[in-house]
């Protein structure tokens, strides 16, 4: 019994730091609405001006808010397995007997051993310093790209630092409207003032990739400076990337102008270009500071940067989910727009999350059985190698921490399903064997 608590934490812990698409995939299956959004905003020439906020200022929207122990949101202690108080789950550091000391890199046996004990809240290394020092690098470079990247950050770190907080508020919520949905309100209403400078940036550069980070910092909220910039316009200026339209379409969607939604799909199908222009998280990754943290402090740093990105594939393929998988009817042209559509992201898109969408909506419209499966085994690779490192009895070694934060790292850096496509090629088998590999170890 004590084996099998130790296993399951060391799963929690392992697969929350170092494995995003964990994040994904659970963000895709339980998204909340969407916020109302502005209609079409006015021209770049009429945009307001925002001050630019110190570095000082911007790097502490960095630090999360308290817990009521006073443990950082980010490292609050997530639920364990099965029910609250049940032997098998509660973990206590008797529990963890000292002829088999569980291994986390970095940690003597007594770090570990109240590590475990405290399921990851108790020696988790704090971040916040070294994420904070290589956005303010960032903000203050002159090259136009990673600044970009810095004040996207701030302001998407803020707004979940904001949901973090609320969520504080309802402990164990599972299925109420109410403490489901408030978490998400907060952090839209704090996401207009920070995302003011990178959506000041935007609207005074012209830049297309400005523009679509500063849409995807706001995700979704139509408040304060954040009513300056919209899908609807993105799609204007750059009318044959199928990414603007679909994003028009979700927005739309929202404000429930199903004509104008159904009318940014149709743009969306004819479209030439499939580009998301969301900022390239290359600069922190590839960072000396980051390079030369040691493996636990990297996993953790991996989900502090990267884990806000599960928003942007909800703002691409809302509207479209609502119009193909969640309509009562298939009639008229909407079979072959939502096949078209879908058949883009399979093709287009290196997230698993879009390969997700793809496979609903393609299951909607009568995709083959073998094309759908070949989703699923992209899946069950990504999460099934994932997990042999994160649940082996030495999950959170140095040696698969290393392993974890190269897989994950590869996949912010060259796609999430190329890292995949790269991990199939490298195992000698073919994708189908070792999905199923993967699925008979996971049992």
């Amino acid at each position: 019994m004590r084996n099998i608590s130790k296993h399951r934490v060391v799963m929690i812990v392992a697969a929350a730091l170092a494995l995003l698409i964990f994040a994904f995939i659970a963000w895709r299956l339980g998204w909340f609405g969407v916020s109302p959004a502005k209609p079409e905003t006015e021209s770049l020439s009429k945009a307001p001006s925002f001050a630019q906020p110190k570095v000082s200022d911007a790097v502490a929207n960095l630090t999360p808010p308290s817990a009521r122990d006073g443990n950082g949101a980010a490292n609050r202690e997530p639920p364990p397995p099965g029910k609250r108080g049940d032997k098998e789950t509660e973990i206590t550091q008797t529990e963890l007997p000292e002829s088999q000391p569980q291994e986390v890199c970095g940690l003597t046996t007594a770090e570990a051993s109240a590590f475990f004990a405290s399921h990851g809240t108790v020696n988790m290394p704090d971040v916040k310093p070294v994420l904070a020092e290589v956005v303010s690098r960032l903000i203050e470079s002159d090259d136009l790209r990673e600044k970009t990247l810095g004040l996207y950050i701030v302001a998407r770190q803020a707004g979940m630092a904001a949901m973090e907080a609320e969520r504080l508020n309802y402990p164990g919520c599972k299925s109420s409207e109410a403490c489901s949905a408030k978490p998400y309100e907060a952090m839209q209403q704090a996401l207009p003032t920070n995302a003011a400078a990178l959506v000041n940036l935007a609207l005074t550069t012209g830049d297309l990739d400005v523009y679509s980070a500063a849409l995807s910092a706001c995700s979704g909220a139509a408040t304060g400076a954040c009513s300056d910039v919209s899908a609807a316009r993105w799609a204007e200026m750059e009318p044959d990337n199928a990414v603007a339209w679909l994003m028009a379409a979700s927005e739309a969607d929202a404000r429930k102008d199903i004509a104008a939604r159904d009318a940014a799909l149709r743009r969306a199908v004819t479209a030439k270009v499939y580009n998301t222009r969301l900022p390239s998280m290359a600069p922190i990754i590839t960072s000396d500071s980051v390079r030369s943290l040691p493996p636990l402090v990297q996993a953790s740093m991996e989900n502090a940067a990267f884990g806000d990105l599960m928003m942007r594939p909800k703002q691409v393929t809302d509207g479209l989910m609502r119009y193909c998988v969640q309509s009562k009817q298939m009639v008229g042209n909407r079979p072959e727009t939502c096949d078209a559509l879908a058949t883009t992201l399979l093709e287009k898109d290196e997230t698993l999350s879009a390969a997700m969408t793809a496979a609903a909506i393609g299951k909607r419209v009568g995709w083959s059985k073998e094309r759908l499966q070949a989703v699923d085994d992209e899946i069950s690779v990504a999460v099934g190698y994932s997990l042999s490192l994160a649940a082996s009895p030495t999950g959170l070694s140095c040696d698969s921490l290393t392993k974890l934060n190269e897989f994950s790292q590869k996949m912010v850096l060259i796609g999430e399903r190329a890292a995949v496509r790269e991990l199939v090629n490298s195992s000698g088998k073919t994708l189908a064997e070792l999905a199923a590999y993967y699925r008979k170890k996971g049992g």
